[in-house]
């Protein structure tokens, strides 16, 4: 299984990114081998040990690391197979209502397939036909600074080609909340909060954000996520782009499947209070809207993590609000 694993894992490198990638494949264990060889040597030598002779210990090496390499590929594999094929993330639309007011709230993400956002233009368009209105997640623009002080926050350039070079990366295209609303409806309404409110709810809940100058004297956040991204899909060869699309489309079906695992990110790098700023200030946003508003039908466009927050202030305030039919999944990762 090691010579077959090591060979599979040669002429893959071969198939994706050609001859020199192949090459640098087996030079890259080939060399490792003989680290590896020389630190056994070394402990051989400091423990008073007996090391194997270099055909031995390659026979050895070759079981190993293929044994890894089928591990890795296996679960590499499987995973985004099983998550791409057999069970995509789905995208919900949940009907609510409370006897008096109907919502649909439809789940979103920010880069999804094509079909995905038809679909979705599809269920607006009819919805509207049916009487409702439409309220969407819209982050509206921000003052320069705050822009900084958001970047500084999140640890990276946060800006408007973000999802566009993201994207390339997935194989999927960028919300065009535009395209979405089609023709424009008086009725509309972006319910949603600018970059500046969510720093100033940050802030209020742990203190000013500094935005401290290097020595150069600039104060932009030095990592730009959109250049590096949209830089590695123009890199990667058509192979290559298609591979990496492909995990990441995995990855991403995963992270919708698990919808703590946001909440859980942002706790672990220690910013939950601005992952709170960025939810939970917005959910009661889209509440109190939905609330004051008159219209008895209320279409919703808004991320996946807001909906069981939205349904419990909902609750909160009048207990009849319930799930009053079945749940219409769309998949974002789909063509």
């Amino acid at each position: 299984m090691g010579t077959v694993s090591i060979v599979a894992l040669v002429s893959f490198s071969w198939y994706v990114s050609g001859v020199e990638s192949a090459l640098a494949t087996v030079l890259a264990l080939v060399a490792y081998g003989f680290l590896f060889y020389v630190a056994r040597i070394l402990y051989g030598h400091a423990f008073r040990k007996d090391f194997p002779k270099l055909r031995d210990f390659f026979r050895t090496y070759v079981r190993r690391m293929g044994m890894i390499i089928f591990a890795v590929g296996f679960f590499i594999g499987g995973f985004s197979a099983y998550q791409n094929e057999i069970d995509p993330a789905k995208l919900p639309e949940y009907v609510i209502s409370n006897g008096e007011k109907t919502v649909r709230f439809r789940a979103m993400a920010h880069i999804a397939s094509e079909a995905f956002y038809d679909a979705v233009k599809a269920d607006i368009a009819q919805a509207r036909s049916e009487g409702f209105v439409l309220f969407y997640e819209w982050v509206r623009p921000w003052t320069p600074e705050n822009a900084r002080k958001f970047d500084a926050l999140m640890g990276f350039k946060f800006d408007e080609n973000l999802y566009a070079a993201m994207s390339k990366l997935y194989g999927l295209v960028p919300q065009d909340q535009a395209y979405l609303a089609g023709a424009s409806d008086s009725r509309d309404r972006n319910v949603d909060v600018s970059v500046d409110d969510i720093v100033s709810a940050y802030e209020k809940r742990r203190w000013p954000v500094s935005i401290e100058a290097s020595a150069s004297g600039s104060t932009e956040v030095s990592v730009d996520l959109a250049k590096i991204m949209a830089e590695e899909a123009d890199r990667l060869r058509p192979r290559e782009l298609s591979a990496v699309r492909y995990v990441n489309r995995a990855i991403m079906g995963f992270v919708i499947k698990n919808r703590d695992a946001g909440e859980a990110a942002f706790a672990w790098l220690g910013k939950e209070d601005l992952f709170s700023s960025i939810l939970d200030d917005r959910n009661e946003i889209l509440v109190e809207a939905i609330i004051s508003s008159e219209e008895p039908k209320i279409f919703v466009t808004y991320g996946l993590l807001h909906f069981d927050g939205v349904f419990k202030l909902l609750q909160e305030r009048d207990p009849r609000w319930k799930i009053a039919a079945g749940i219409r999944n769309l998949h974002p990762t789909l063509p």
